[in-house]
C-alpha cells in the first residue's frame, strides 16, 4: 500500500467512526456511543469525544461540568 493509499483508507475509517458516532446518538443508541471512540492519540484521529448540552447553568453551582468526569486527572484545571 502507497502512502496516498494509507492515507485516503485512514480518511475513510475516520468517516466511517465520526458517522457511526452521530448515527449513534441520533437513535439513542448508550451502547453503541460508548463503543469506538478511543483513537492513538500520535496518529491525529480523535482521542475522545464527548457531547455537551446547551442547557441553563443549575442554581447554586459555580462551575457546570460533567457529573463524574475526572478533570484534574485528565489536566482540566480542578478550580477556577
Amino acid at each position: 500500500m502507497t502512502a496516498e493509499q494509507d492515507r485516503a483508507a485512514k480518511a475513510r475509517r475516520m468517516e466511517e467512526v465520526i458517522r457511526g458516532y452521530f448515527d449513534a446518538c441520533n437513535t439513542g443508541d448508550a451502547d453503541a456511543v460508548a463503543t469506538w471512540y478511543h483513537f492513538d492519540p500520535h496518529s491525529g484521529l480523535i482521542a475522545e469525544i464527548r457531547a455537551y448540552y446547551a442547557s441553563p447553568q443549575a442554581t447554586g453551582l459555580d462551575r457546570l461540568e460533567l457529573s463524574g468526569y475526572p478533570y484534574a486527572e485528565r489536566g482540566y484545571a480542578a478550580s477556577e
